[in-house]
């Protein structure tokens, strides 16, 4: 097993054992395998050697960062594409790729950037790119594939990810955009609509941007059309979908990925599933649409000490509007504490709501002023984690940074959660899943308090405390992993 491993990486003893799981596995004929390794466990090094064992391999991710993390570390040797909109081809003075495809004739042959990088990610043996380039890019000629095996990383999102590829608004606009006709479909905002109406229109919606589209000269409105065509499709095909109207805009979403899942493992033989936190295997397993007879599990040990990472728990009340947030104004209070105590120390604030964010930020700032950072949004996420490193004693509130986010040693010594993220229910599909699965409702949410932590404490020898005081935390226990758990105290003289 050793051997499998790339050279300049010595191999652990629970990367060793696992991939000797993994190959046992293979080679009693299980074609899927999950493994649930948590942070430290060494997860890139592991993925690379099951490409060795198996031969030919992807490795893809639905998160973006980590998919550049894999192609940029050189001791994994693998090539990565992504999609051609995000190269300038230098052939055609700066142009996009993929505008320089729609515009030109001979982009395939003079550009070598993107058609490059893609020719050399087919043609290599290992290679990485994000889930949906490998659901949506057809393979070239002389490409190997299908593949041995394909890797998943951060796969407990799998689902969500595949979801979101077919979940679009359909505004007025859109619809005026191709003098098409509006859909007839009197409505409350946010009533879920019957099903059968809305999938006529869109089928003739489909039609009508398949003609406009041979009008449409602009390349951006091209591509938007292209977009939410492709939108349309998979959410029609998905066998599984909801449908409802809001601010005169028309809402789809598929309520499963099954049929995607299945396509995109047609990529590869054998699929190896892997993340720090799977949460509930045989509920991430149903919602794929793995049968358990196909599928071998490994959950490996946490090898950072439960001191490092330790979890201080404080019921102060409840955090929910729909009780009017009792336990708000103690929670602010608290946050002033931690601050307060601990003057020279970094810190991450998830408030999983633009509301809570600016709430959280104001009261804040009443003392502690510019040490207080916040962002506008997901594309303000980069300057404001990097002012959060340039800092001295910044404390970032933070909205969707759960996950995606490497704050290593004194990059942040606490995080706290102003509330546990629960999904938002005013939003149709998370109420219509949730109406369906309780359990898929709480596991997500327990990924999310997992992951969120697990942005804090690094390796082994890192340390940072996270703070709780929302008293529905409490339900979560029992979804709650026992590596995990060991590491909750409730003492307040750590503050």
């Amino acid at each position: 097993m050793h051997n499998f491993f790339p050279a300049a990486l010595e191999p652990r003893k629970g990367q060793l054992k696992a991939l000797e799981l993994i190959k046992k596995a293979f080679d009693e004929g299980k074609r899927f395998f999950v493994l649930e390794g948590p942070t430290g466990f060494g997860k890139s090094a592991l993925a690379k050697a099951v490409l060795n064992l198996c031969g030919t391999g992807f490795i893809t991710s639905p998160v973006n960062t980590l998919v550049s993390q894999y192609s940029q570390n050189q001791d994994l040797e693998l090539l990565e594409v992504r999609g051609q909109a995000t190269y300038n081809c230098r052939a055609f003075n700066g142009v996009d790729c993929e505008r320089a495809s729609e515009s030109f004739d001979d982009h395939s042959s003079r550009c070598f950037d993107y058609i490059a990088a893609r020719d050399a990610f087919w043609k290599a043996r290992h290679s990485v790119t994000n889930v949906h380039f490998l659901a949506y890019a057809p393979p070239i000629e002389g490409a190997f594939y299908p593949r041995e095996v394909l890797v998943v990383d951060e796969a407990h999102n799998l689902e969500e990810i595949i979801i979101r590829m077919g979940r679009r608004s359909i505004t007025p606009q859109d619809v005026k955009g191709i003098s098409a006709l509006s859909p007839d479909l009197p409505c409350e905002e946010k009533e879920l609509l019957n099903r059968n109406k809305v999938e006529e229109w869109l089928r003739y919606f489909d039609n009508a941007i398949t003609l406009a589209l041979k009008q449409l000269s602009d390349d951006d409105e091209r591509r938007e059309y292209e977009g939410l065509r492709d939108a349309i499709n998979f959410t029609l095909t998905s066998g599984d979908w909801i449908t409802w109207k809001e601010k005169a805009s028309l809402l789809i979403a598929p309520m499963s990925a099954k049929r995607a899942a299945r396509s995109l493992f047609r990529c590869a033989s054998r699929v190896l599933l892997m993340s720090a936190t799977m949460g509930d295997i045989p509920l991430f397993l149903k919602n794929l649409g793995i049968a358990a007879n196909e599928v071998a599990i490994h959950r490996a040990e946490c090898t950072f000490p439960a001191d490092n990472r330790k979890i201080i728990y404080r019921n102060l009340g409840s955090m929910s509007k729909r009780y009017n947030q009792p336990g708000l104004n103690k929670m602010l209070q608290e946050c002033s504490l931690i601050l307060r105590n601990r003057p020279d120390e970094r810190g991450i604030i998830h408030c999983h709501s633009w509301d809570l964010q600016n709430t959280v930020s104001q009261h804040l700032r009443k003392e502690f002023g510019r040490r207080i950072l916040t962002h506008r949004g997901s594309r303000d996420r980069d300057r404001a984690i990097q002012q959060l490193r340039d800092s001295a004693n910044g404390v970032l509130c933070s909205v969707a940074m759960t996950e995606g986010l490497d704050l290593r040693d004194d990059d942040a010594r606490f995080c706290i959660f102003a509330k546990i993220p629960w999904g938002n229910l005013s939003d149709p599909y998370v109420a219509e899943r949730r109406k369906r699965s309780q359990d898929w409702y709480e596991n997500m949410t327990a990924l999310s308090v997992i992951q969120g932590s697990g942005r804090v404490v690094r390796s082994a020898t890192d340390h940072a405390d996270t703070f709780i005081f929302d008293g529905s935390f409490e339900r979560l226990l029992p979804r709650l992993p026992e590596w995990w758990k060991e590491a909750i105290v409730h003492r307040r003289d750590i503050y």
